[in-house]
């Protein structure tokens, strides 16, 4: 019984001085500062990355290679071409067939030899961007490289595809890797001599 006294006595005690003696505080602290903080949780979304739109978009022609270059911005104007060691065959000729209109736009076009020497063309800030429009390495086609078939990887900016919005046509999928990569499979397609 002298439990439940002392509970009662210390409630009572700390009810009184919270309600009684010091009640703007309690206000606050118990009912506005929650709120406020609630409604700051709700929207600090909105404050750092701006919202995106969601759903299924209307179709849209992709954009050719030169095209999606000049649209793309942070003055990444350079493509780079990775050929691992494969030169004079297949891989030589989707890389000039990729590469050629490029360099008549006046874009900046790298061939290099390594995956490795990416790291020193497209230098990437600590968020992920750098000058580089894109890179397409080159693993393997039908006649060069392990496998027989087409392997390549394409490689883009980590700081890309932050927002997406469907009712649009500059999102960065639109811009970056689609007409790479539909200009990469177009030239592959073009090398095939077995079907017209």
């Amino acid at each position: 019984m002298a439990l439940i006294r002392q509970i009662w006595t210390l409630t009572t005690k700390t009810l009184l001085i919270a309600f009684a003696r010091h009640a703007p505080s309690t206000i606050f602290r118990a009912f506005i500062l929650p709120v406020v903080f609630i409604i700051f949780i709700t929207y600090a979304k909105n404050l750092f990355i701006p919202p995106s739109v969601f759903g299924i978009g209307d179709a849209t022609p992709v954009r050719s290679l030169t095209n999606a270059i000049d649209a793309a911005t942070g003055g990444r104007n350079t493509i780079a071409f990775v050929h691992n060691g494969f030169q004079g065959g297949e891989i030589s000729q989707v890389i000039d067939a990729v590469a050629n209109p490029v360099r008549a736009n006046g874009k900046n076009v790298q061939i290099l030899e390594q995956e490795a020497d990416l790291l020193n063309v497209c230098r990437t800030t600590l968020r992920g961007v750098s000058t580089c429009y894109g890179a397409a390495v080159f693993y393997s086609s039908p006649t060069e490289g392990p496998g027989g078939r087409w392997n390549y990887t394409l490689r883009a900016d980590a700081a890309l595809g932050i927002v997406i919005k469907v009712d649009k046509t500059n999102n960065d999928a639109e811009i970056y890797p689609i007409p790479l990569q539909h200009a990469v499979d177009f030239a592959i397609a073009s090398t095939n001599n077995t079907v017209d």
